[in-house]
């Protein structure tokens, strides 16, 4: 199988993506998002335990995720009744 490789500058994405219509736009972005959450996931990992006072596992980091979520979904339950 041929192999072809183009080669597209950020500034000729941009205008490919906003010629697309919104809902593709859409669809792109989720994906995007869907891709680079890993990345963003040790970015955010990484300037926590920089600024921590002591070593924060991501153990430690995802009881803490739970937590608020579980406040966060019990005060949006509340305002709901």
């Amino acid at each position: 199988m041929n192999k072809i490789t183009v080669e597209i500058n950020p500034q000729e994405v941009k205008r490919a993506i906003s010629k697309l219509p919104p809902k593709e736009r859409v669809k792109f972005l989720e994906e995007l998002e869907e891709k680079l959450f890993p990345y963003r996931f040790r970015q955010i990992i990484s300037i926590l335990r920089s600024k921590a006072k002591k070593p924060v596992s991501l153990k430690k980091v995802t009881q803490i995720c739970k937590k608020v979520r579980k406040k966060l979904y019990e005060e949006e339950t509340k305002g709901s009744n």
